[in-house]
């Protein structure tokens, strides 16, 4: 009985530990989510405004879309997981501190829990609530506002697992003076809400960050040799959108500050009719012209990089569709057309008697009387039409009939000798 009961023990402290890893893993989880949620979110809102390119002297509310525009859905189901997650892990350490307090560790001044939820503001301390309270409370769920309550969330985060580590470190038990001391039963009471609401949270939150991120992102689906190809070119069109988008803020910008200017004068001229305009007037004018050429410049800047991005994608697909260079002649060897005409020597050498005659001797006397006399017959033959041979293209022509077939083979050779 000792043993099974010492043997139930052991896999009840395994299963907690299993269970609190899970606690410890789904929080790092969706600590890391909702940072990359945060930076998705920050990164289309700098992108819809056109980056930096919009000068200063324009007016930030006309840069782009209004932010709640921008990822309304990730940004709500945000805010959502992240005030859960903070309420939840806020009242288990609420938890902790009352059933399990430790006067040496415990201050008021240690624990975000100990400040009262509804000076933190951001609807935290409501209990129900509504989605038109919730885009009240937090401006729209604005950036800042998502980043504080992030803040907040790692902060009580982090103080639950620290005060719970103390809770389960070595020696506790015998520091331990209450009459119904920690056991592992009290565990579950402390982590299962969380363990809950954590995992929901963190559903969600990768639920709507996967949806959000896969419209935010260009997915092609090409083969991979084409695939590099594909993405310089949408690289190369959000940039000449970029410029595009650039420019007509700046032109719009442009446009409405000479309507408001045009207004302007005619008003002055209908009451300035009768008198005649000021120094002073004269001076705001000028001001009001130089508040013009920052937006002049930059148009003119838009404009140019426009027109640059342009001629290079002209270029470049200029080279693309270009016929490939035709491949060089290949080289040949020149061949003069003439007859040669055998030397004597060359002849002699032809039908001279070969040494490896008296080589050959000894085999031949081996032969037979009739293999001897054919091989004789035919080394006769042979040498009889060698020397016809030699005496049908030995014959040495005389020169001036030498001169006359190159005059008439090689008509350019044949002039030259000539005339030699």
């Amino acid at each position: 009985t000792l043993t099974t009961s010492r043997l139930c023990g052991c896999r009840r402290v395994q299963s907690l530990a299993v269970q609190l890893e899970g606690l410890v893993n789904n929080s790092r989880a969706l600590t890391s989510l909702s940072r990359k949620s945060l930076r998705l979110i920050q990164e289309t809102e700098v992108i819809s405004r056109g980056f930096t390119l919009v000068s200063a002297a324009c007016p930030f509310n006309r840069a782009g879309q209004l932010r709640s525009q921008q990822l309304i859905g990730l940004r709500k189901v945000a805010y959502q997981s992240l005030r859960c997650a903070f309420r939840a892990s806020r009242l288990a350490t609420c938890v902790m501190l009352k059933s399990y307090p430790d006067p040496t560790i415990d201050n008021v001044t240690n624990y975000v829990s100990t400040v009262p939820i509804r000076e933190l503001g951001l609807g935290l301390g409501v209990e129900h609530l509504s989605d038109d309270q919730a885009q009240e409370l937090t401006n729209d769920y604005s950036l800042p506002t998502l980043k504080m309550l992030f803040q907040l969330w790692v902060g009580q985060s982090s103080e639950f697992f620290r005060r719970l580590a103390l809770l389960l470190s070595p020696g506790r038990e015998e520091l331990d003076s209450r009459s119904s001391p920690l056991t592992y039963s009290s565990v579950p009471l402390i982590t299962d809400s969380l363990h809950r609401t954590l995992a929901a949270c963190l559903g969600n939150l990768q639920r709507s960050f996967d949806f959000h991120r896969y419209f935010e992102t260009p997915h092609q689906s090409l083969p991979s040799e084409r695939n590099g190809r594909a993405q310089q070119k949408c690289r190369e069109l959000n940039s000449l959108h970029t410029s595009v988008r650039s420019l007509q803020l700046h032109l719009k910008t442009l446009l409405n500050e000479v309507i408001i200017l045009e207004d302007d004068l005619e008003k002055l001229m209908v009451a300035k009719e009768t008198e005649e305009m000021t120094c002073a007037g004269y001076q705001d004018l000028k001001e009001r012209l130089q508040l013009l050429q920052p937006h002049m410049q930059a148009s003119t800047c838009c404009w140019d990089d426009t027109l640059a991005q342009v001629d290079r994608m002209l270029r470049r697909v200029s080279k693309e569709t270009a016929a490939p260079d035709p491949l060089p002649p290949a080289p040949f060897t020149h061949i003069q057309d003439r007859d040669p005409v055998p030397e004597e020597q060359e002849l002699e050498a032809y039908v001279s008697d070969s040494d490896s005659e008296t080589e050959w001797r000894g085999v031949t006397d081996m032969l037979s009387p009739w293999e001897q006399e054919r091989q004789r017959r035919e080394r006769e033959e042979s040498r009889r039409v060698l020397l016809e041979l030699k005496s049908v293209l030995g014959i040495r022509t005389s020169d001036g009939a030498r001169d006359k077939r190159k005059l008439l083979l090689f008509s350019d050779q044949g002039t030259t000798c000539t005339n030699t």
